[in-house]
C-alpha cells in the first residue's frame, strides 16, 4: 500500500499517539513506584592523548558519582560511535552509568549530575557527555 505524505504523517500521528498510551497504562499497571531513569554516556577516547584508563575510570566513580549517589548506581561498559563535525563516524570504548531517583527527588541530585557531566568532560577533555532521562516504574 503507498500513503501519500500527509497520510503517512497522520498514521505516524496515530501510532505515537497509541504508543503513549499504552506506556502509560503499562506504567500505571506495573508494580513499583514511579522513577526517573537517567542515563549518562561517557566516551573513554580523548582528542590529544591516551584513552581513559579503566584506574582513572574507577578513581572518577569513587571520587565524583559516588559521593553524590551513594544509595547505587550501575555501571555499563560500551562500545559507541558516532558522528563528527566533518560527517567520519567515529568508534569509541564507553562506559554508561544509570541512575535511579524517585520522581519527587530534591532538585539537588539533578545539580549533581550536572556536576558528574561537567567534572568529566574537564578532567578528561570530552565535547560533552550524552544524558537521557525516562521515566519508569521501579519495584525492588
Amino acid at each position: 500500500m503507498v500513503y501519500s505524505a500527509s497520510q503517512a504523517i497522520v498514521l505516524l500521528v496515530s501510532l505515537a499517539a497509541g504508543c503513549a498510551s499504552s506506556n502509560s497504562a503499562l506504567l500505571e499497571r506495573s508494580p513499583g513506584e514511579a522513577m526517573v531513569r537517567t542515563e549518562l554516556f561517557f566516551g573513554l577516547d580523548r582528542a590529544d592523548g591516551p584513552d581513559v584508563t579503566d584506574a582513572e575510570w574507577q578513581a572518577f566513580v569513587n571520587e565524583v558519582v559516588t559521593p553524590r549517589f551513594p544509595a547505587g548506581l550501575t555501571v555499563l561498559s560500551a562500545d559507541g560511535q558516532w558522528r563528527d563535525s566533518s560527517g567520519a563516524v567515529i568508534h569509541e570504548r564507553s562506559r554508561v552509568i544509570i541512575l535511579l531517583r524517585s520522581a519527587d527527588a530534591p532538585k539537588e541530585l539533578e545539580q549533581s549530575i550536572e556536576e558528574i557531566r561537567k567534572t568529566y568532560a574537564e578532567r578528561f577533555k570530552q565535547d560533552a557527555v550524552l544524558r537521557m532521562d525516562s521515566v519508569v516504574r521501579a519495584a525492588f
